[in-house]
């Protein structure tokens, strides 16, 4: 007599990774003729994008939030305020600075993960994917080329 196969629960990395995976595939099916158009678009940009925007967020990362500021922006006012609203104040201050922060990291996480996916198209995916791009954009593929040219002299300057 054959045995029936015993359903194991799985542990909460792989609920995590089904969760993300059933994500993405309901937000693929849905998104259409444009948003398909646009998500290339985003994964073709990525090469341009990403180191930008993970030097910003290294500067971002080293900047001080200089709390002794705060009473500047109050002036005479801030003698009004009691302790306690100022340490609340303060912590609020504290509070965002770090959510601002996790919210760089988390948007560099989405780019890479994005850009892993689009890297698994392989060269010749590429290959299609930017000519899809160019055709959505109206552009050739030297204006494509040439775009990428001048931006990365701007960022080079």
């Amino acid at each position: 007599m054959p045995q029936k196969a015993v359903f194991k629960a799985p542990n909460n990395e792989k609920l995590r990774q089904f969760a993300h995976a059933f994500v993405q595939s309901e937000i693929n099916m849905q998104l259409g003729e444009e948003g398909l158009d646009a998500c290339f678009i985003i994964g073709i940009q990525l090469e341009r994008v990403l180191p930008a925007y993970r030097k910003y967020a290294d500067i971002v990362s080293q900047t001080n939030i200089r709390l002794e500021r705060v009473k500047d922006h109050f002036g005479e006012h801030w003698y009004k305020l009691s302790n306690g609203q100022r340490r609340t104040l303060e912590a609020f201050i504290r509070s965002d600075a770090e959510v601002t922060g996790k919210q760089i990291e988390a948007h560099i996480k989405y780019l890479e993960t994005y850009q892993q996916h689009m890297a698994s198209f392989g060269p010749n995916g590429q290959k299609e994917l930017q000519k899809k791009i160019a055709q959505v954009l109206g552009w050739s593929m030297q204006e494509e080329e040439q775009g990428a040219i001048e931006h990365e002299e701007g960022i080079a300057a």
